[in-house]
C-alpha cells in the first residue's frame, strides 16, 4: 500500500465515523483534524528538507572530525622527528665528550646527591628535635601534676591528722572535764 490508498482509506473511516455520528464535531475535534493535518503537511513538505538539513551538518562534522585527526597525525609525526633528533645530539655529545667533561658532569651530580641528602637528613633532624621538645615538654607537665597531686594530698592527710589530734584532745579534755564534775557531786 502507498500513501495515496492509506490516506483514502483513512479519509473513508472519517467520512463512516462522522456519518454514524461515531465523532460529534467540538472544538477539541476540529482542533485535533487541523493538528493532525499540520503534521501530515509538514511530513509530506518538510521532511525532505529536515533530511538534508541533517545531512549536510553530520558531513561537516564528519570533515571537522578528519581534519582535527590529520592535525594530531602531523603533530605525532613532528614530535617523534624532534624527539628522534634530540636523541641523535645527545648521543653525539656524548661521544664527543671528553673524559674531564664526563668527571666533571659526575662529580657535579655528586655534589647534587650530597647536597639533596644533606637537606633530607637535615629537616629529619629538625623534626626529631622538635619531637623531643615536645615529649620533654608533656613529660615535665605531667610530673609537675602529679608532683602538685601529691603534695595536696599530703597536705589534706597532714591537715586531717591535726584536726583529728585536736578533737581527740578535747574529747579527752572534756570526759576528764565530765568525770571530775561527777566526781566531785
Amino acid at each position: 500500500m502507498n500513501r495515496s490508498t492509506l490516506a483514502l482509506y483513512a479519509f473513508l473511516a472519517f467520512v463512516v465515523a462522522s456519518s454514524k455520528n461515531i465523532i460529534i464535531y467540538n472544538e477539541e475535534i476540529i482542533i485535533l483534524i487541523n493538528f493532525i493535518a499540520f503534521l501530515y503537511f509538514m511530513y509530506t513538505t518538510t521532511s525532505a528538507s529536515v533530511v538534508e538539513s541533517l545531512q549536510e551538518r553530520s558531513d561537516a562534522i564528519k570533515h571537522e572530525f578528519q581534519r582535527s585527526l590529520d592535525l594530531k597525525k602531523e603533530l605525532l609525526v613532528a614530535l617523534i622527528s624532534a624527539h628522534k633528533k634530540q636523541k641523535e645530539f645527545d648521543l653525539s655529545l656524548l661521544a664527543t665528550a671528553g673524559t674531564t667533561e664526563i668527571k666533571s658532569i659526575s662529580d657535579a651530580a655528586e655534589k647534587v646527591a650530597q647536597s639533596r641528602v644533606y637537606t633530607k637528613v637535615l629537616s629529619k633532624l629538625k623534626r626529631l628535635v622538635q619531637t623531643k621538645q615536645t615529649f620533654t615538654d608533656s613529660m615535665q607537665t605531667s610530673i609537675a601534676q602529679s608532683f602538685e597531686a601529691a603534695v595536696l594530698e599530703n597536705f589534706q592527710n597532714a591537715r586531717l591528722q591535726t584536726q583529728l589530734k585536736d578533737q581527740a584532745l578535747q574529747a579527752i579534755k572534756e570526759s576528764s572535764t565530765s568525770a571530775k564534775t561527777e566526781s566531785k557531786k
